[in-house]
């Protein structure tokens, strides 16, 4: 067997060692059938093994055909030959755990960095490293060395169990703009500009997942999200069409350099489950979002004081009346219903700076239903804060969660726990 230094078998994604075991199963599994083919034909005196078929098995018949399977079979049994299951299960995780060791700054390079060296421990490539990982079941290995149009992209992580048998977070450019075509759930994705292609990836479109590098260069994940995969891209279903394709013939869908070429091997499905929750996400990000500027746009706006910061709020408020059925001013006397503090003192505390306990101020805010945000503004301003203690804990509970239920609600549960109710309860 003669092997030359500068071809080997899948170019610079292979190795000349898996051109060496893939030669090995020829003369081990098909000798009998290569002297066959001799005796059938006395011109055949060399068995071809081609980078890319030509052709599916589909579109070939008698000998062809069986040697289409003989070259898939050299394939499929070369890695497993070059790394067996039990030696890479062995190696594989001790160098995880060895490169988390070490001062790497994303996730996704510890995993980089461990396929390089289990690659050189084997003595392959390290795209047949990574595919081997893939087979083995180390699914966090599919974000690793990803080459998108010539370009480097940094490689991604997830949560394993995010991704069933047959998923996938990549999508290619041919892929996309197939569901594109196809799917109408899938565009309105993309014309509501909740989501954004990455040209490998479908990432919600938030600051908190990618960032816009400009017109030139599109979209890219944040350290966020890059670590956090699962939580913002959309998974899709893998389908092997061999009657479409001659991809799966050499069992290597994400070895190439470029994602596009996985486009030769699967044909991918949208998980309709996980873009409705995705979509359910983006909304409420949005929400969020949106609910962020109009609290902080409220609390650039406010007085220094304590006094002043009240009065803001009751000025910008309205209060829903039971005996009219409608909204209007947010009154005095509303917020002493809410409250128990008297009227006297309510306004007392909008035109002094009176000094005044936690419990009362508190009440305040409950009673104005006030975001917990401009709550804690409002604690502060008066001069007040929660102890470090249980009670403190539980009443700055309170104040983040339940400043849209009433103040009986909030001192019954202060009362369960025996702390101190806030305001003054009449009965």
């Amino acid at each position: 067997m003669l092997i030359s230094k500068k071809r080997s078998f899948m170019g610079e994604l292979g190795s000349p060692l898996n051109t060496i075991a893939h030669e090995i199963i020829h003369w081990e599994k098909h000798q009998k059938f290569f002297e066959i083919l001799a005796l059938l034909n006395q011109e055949e005196t060399n068995l071809s093994c081609k980078v890319s078929p030509d052709v599916t098995p589909e579109a070939l018949q008698g000998v062809e055909k069986a040697v289409w399977w003989a070259e898939w079979q050299a394939n499929a049994l070369a890695l497993r030959i070059l790394m067996p299951r039990v030696y890479f299960d062995d190696i594989f995780p001790k160098i995880i755990e060895e490169k988390y060791s070490t001062p790497y700054r994303r996730t996704g390079d510890v995993m980089e960095n461990a396929l390089e060296s289990v690659a050189k421990c084997f003595g392959v490539s390290r795209y047949e490293a990574k595919l081997r990982a893939l087979q083995l079941g180390y699914k966090c290995a599919e974000g690793s060395f990803l080459y998108v149009n010539g370009g480097y992209k940094y490689p991604y992580v997830f949560n394993p169990d995010a991704l069933g048998e047959y998923q996938t977070f990549l999508l290619d450019e041919k892929n996309f703009e197939r569901l594109y075509d196809e799917a109408e759930s899938f565009a309105a994705l993309f014309e509501s500009e909740a989501f954004v292609y990455l040209g490998y990836l479908v990432c919600i479109n938030d600051e908190k997942y990618v960032k816009y590098l400009g017109e030139d260069k599109g979209y890219e994940l944040t350290q966020y999200g890059l670590e956090h995969v699962d939580e913002c891209c959309l998974k899709f279903n893998r389908n092997y069409e061999l009657n479409k394709s001659s991809g799966d013939y050499y069992n290597m869908c994400y070895l190439s350099q470029n994602i596009n070429a996985a486009s030769f091997s699967e044909t991918r499905n949208i998980d309709e489950e996980d873009m409705q929750d995705k979509k359910e996400q983006a909304v409420e990000r949005q929400k969020l979002k949106e609910e962020g500027i109009r609290v902080m746009q409220i609390l650039r706006n406010l007085p220094n004081s304590f006094s002043g910061t009240l009065n803001a709020h009751m000025k910008r408020l309205d209060a829903y009346n039971p005996r009219t059925n409608r909204r209007g001013k947010f009154t005095n006397m509303e917020l002493a219903i809410r409250t128990g503090l008297s009227e006297d003192y309510i306004s007392q505390l909008r035109n002094d700076e009176t000094r005044v306990s936690l419990e009362s101020v508190c009440a305040l805010c409950i009673g104005m239903h006030l975001h917990p945000i401009l709550s804690m503004d409002l604690i502060k301003k008066s001069k007040n804060d929660f102890p470090d203690d249980e009670e403190g804990f539980f009443g700055h509970y309170l104040i983040q969660h339940h400043f849209m239920d009433t103040l009986a609600f909030c001192n019954t549960q202060l009362k369960a726990e025996g702390y101190r109710t806030w305001g003054k309860i009449v009965a």
